[in-house]
C-alpha cells in the first residue's frame, strides 16, 4: 500500500513540475515576444537617416536625400510582424511615411512608389496625416500619380489646395 502511495504521489509531482516547465516555458515565449516587438524601429538608425535627410534638404542635395531614404528604409524590421502594438504600428508607419517623402524630394519616384505600395499593404485602411491635416497617402499618390489623376479624383483627395492647383495647372499645360 505504502508503495502504490508513493508511486502515486512521484506521478502528481511530475505532473505539477510538467504544469510548471509548460507555464515556465509561455512565460519565457511572451516574453521573448514582447522584447522582439520592442523594436521594430532603430532609433539609432532614424536619428542618422533623419539627419542626412536634413542636410540633403539644405543643401539641395538629390544624392544626400537618396542615401537618407535608403538608410531610413533599413530602419524598419522586416518583415513586420502580425502581432504590432498600437504604439509600434504608428512608429512604423511613421518612418515609412518619412522614407516615401524622401524618395519624392531625392526624385527617385519609382522607389517612392514602391515605398508606399509597401506602406497600404502593411497598413491597409490606414494613414496619416501631415502637419496640415492632409493625407498623407492621398498626398503621396497626388505627387506620384499627378498625371493619371481626373479632375474628380482630385476633387475628392485630402490634399493642400496649394498641391491640388499645381497637380490642375500642370495638366492644364500637358493637355493644352
Amino acid at each position: 500500500m505504502q508503495n502504490k502511495q508513493q508511486q502515486f504521489q512521484v506521478k502528481k509531482t511530475w505532473k505539477y513540475l510538467t504544469v510548471l516547465l509548460a507555464v515556465s516555458a509561455l512565460g519565457a515565449c511572451s516574453s521573448t515576444q514582447q522584447t522582439a516587438t520592442q523594436d521594430m524601429v532603430d532609433e539609432a538608425c532614424v536619428s542618422y537617416a533623419s539627419n542626412m535627410r536634413d542636410k540633403g534638404e539644405t543643401s539641395g542635395s538629390p544624392a544626400l536625400l537618396l542615401s537618407a531614404a535608403n538608410a531610413m528604409q533599413g530602419c524598419v524590421i522586416s518583415p513586420l510582424p502580425s502581432y504590432l502594438s498600437k504604439a509600434e504600428t504608428e512608429e512604423v508607419m511613421k518612418v515609412m511615411a518619412d522614407t516615401t517623402l524622401t524618395y519624392i524630394k531625392a526624385g527617385a519616384l519609382d522607389e517612392a512608389l514602391k515605398e508606399l505600395n509597401k506602406f497600404e499593404t502593411s497598413f491597409p485602411g490606414k494613414d496619416l496625416y501631415l502637419p496640415d491635416y492632409t493625407s498623407f497617402v492621398d498626398t503621396a499618390t497626388a505627387l506620384l500619380n499627378s498625371t493619371d489623376l481626373s479632375a474628380q479624383r482630385l476633387l475628392v483627395l485630402n490634399i493642400s489646395p496649394a498641391l491640388r492647383q499645381e497637380i490642375e495647372r500642370k495638366q492644364y499645360w500637358l493637355s493644352n
